[in-house]
């Protein structure tokens, strides 16, 4: 698989005016791949023994974890891959894209590629969007705890009483923002400040 793309004048300058420390840029040339597939939404995937190159440099997958053999060991956490550094900083000159794996012509599955701009945002920034979103009403918690304390006329148990601890079950510290997604019906919070350091550290996306 073989493709080329273009940054424009302002690409490239957003890029070097979000530079934070040499050669880490806040603002970042994202590479994403996964499997060809319509009928549901797809995770970040990589093909069997896949090599990436960058306009002939060769990139490292992050999460693959190649043994002596030169065989990549596949239990890994598939990552978007920031190629930034391998881009041309010119933005007429064209950037060549090749990812190959192993019995690629003959692999049915097939595979999508995209590669988009895109701004890294810290465990704080996230954190000051979740804040600016406000607080759900009172109200909304109140009506949660009378479903969960209403007797059901063909149940033998029902619950007299509800517990919950301003303890985070995550961190193990008390919560200063507690949160919960908006579709659970636990009454249980969790830190929010901890959740997204998670976030950071174990998964990827984050969409609010």
């Amino acid at each position: 698989m073989v493709t080329q793309f273009h940054l424009t004048p302002q690409q490239v300058q957003e890029i070097f005016i979000s530079e934070t420390t040499p050669g880490n840029f806040q603002t970042q040339v994202i590479l994403r791949l996964c499997r060809r597939e319509t009928s549901c939404d797809q995770e970040d995937y990589c093909p069997t023994e896949c090599r990436l190159s960058i306009n002939k440099k060769s990139c490292v997958i992050p999460g693959y974890n190649y043994s002596l053999s030169g065989r990549p060991d596949y239990k890994y956490l598939m990552k978007p891959i920031n190629i930034t550094s391998f881009v041309h900083t010119s933005a007429p000159q064209a950037n060549t894209v090749t990812v190959s794996w192993r019995d690629s012509h003959n692999d049915p599955q097939g595979y999508c590629m995209t590669i988009q701009l895109a701004r890294s945002l810290s465990p704080s920034d996230l954190l000051q969007t979740l804040k600016g979103k406000g607080v759900k009403s009172p109200e909304i918690s109140r009506a949660l705890v009378k479903e969960k304390l209403t007797v059901e006329t063909d149940s033998e148990i029902s619950a007299t009483s509800l517990r919950v601890s301003l303890i985070c079950p995550l961190g193990k510290v008390k919560m200063s923002y507690p949160c919960r997604s908006v579709s659970c019906n636990h009454l249980q919070c969790f830190e929010a400040a901890t959740y997204l350091q998670l976030n950071e550290k174990y998964k990827i996306n984050i969409q609010y």
